[in-house]
């Protein structure tokens, strides 16, 4: 294999395992901050703080890291903590925001569908309590299956996930046509289609990262 061809697909491994790294380091540090301030909320009984920032740290999704479940399992024992106080109203609102950060990092599957289950379970109990005469508190089974059997359905997830699949698909594109003219001219020639290129790569980069934060 020629020298000049072996610095190519140098270069292009480096190039994608840079920005690999920079995508990976960025969402860990960030998910490893969001799971920090949420202890600290959690400490100091700032619940809905804590929430907050337990679901933003499941947005930053990466595999087998532990902060997501353990953002998981705090978020189900502080909406546990609101049914034992017979506060509803918050505890099926911290449900829905589990509920809503697992379904935002969603791709070719669904992480923490353990959670997602408890989640469809409670919010579909918590709905279908009745409030009024002597039955107070009591759960309409049929109301219950009726709201489960929609929960479970597999809706789709929202504005800011659909933006993230196709940035993230314009991302790679760019990516994989800009080493193609790499491959085929030995240097990227600053011509128009090159600059169009570099500026779609860079500006979908940029909306892909932002979208993580939204959903």
């Amino acid at each position: 294999m020629p020298n000049a061809m072996i610095k190519k697909i140098c270069f292009i491994l480096i190039l994608v395992f840079t920005f690999l790294l920079l995508t990976i380091s960025f969402c860990y540090v960030n998910g490893v901050s969001e799971y920090s301030i949420a202890r600290n909320n959690l400490d100091a009984s700032d619940y809905k703080g804590a929430v907050t920032h337990f679901a933003r740290a499941i947005n930053w999704y990466l595999p087998y890291v532990s902060y997501v479940n353990e953002s998981a399992e705090n978020i189900i024992k502080i909406a546990s903590m609101y049914e034992s106080q017979e506060n509803v109203a918050e505890a099926k609102y911290t449900y829905m925001i589990l509920r809503g950060a697992l379904y935002s990092v969603r791709s070719a599957y669904s992480p923490g569908e353990r959670y997602l289950i408890v989640c469809n379970e409670r919010i579909a109990e918590l709905s279908s309590r009745k409030n009024d005469g002597t039955d107070a508190g009591a759960v309409n089974i049929t109301k219950k299956e009726e709201r489960l059997n929609f929960l479970n359905e597999d809706v789709g997830g929202g504005f800011w996930t659909v933006i993230s699949s196709l940035t993230f698909i314009l991302w790679v594109t760019a990516m994989l046509y800009l080493i193609m003219q790499i491959f085929k001219n030995n240097v990227v020639k600053l011509n128009s289609n090159a600059i169009i290129t570099i500026l779609l790569l860079t500006t979908s980069y940029i909306i892909w990262l932002i979208s993580l934060v939204k959903t």
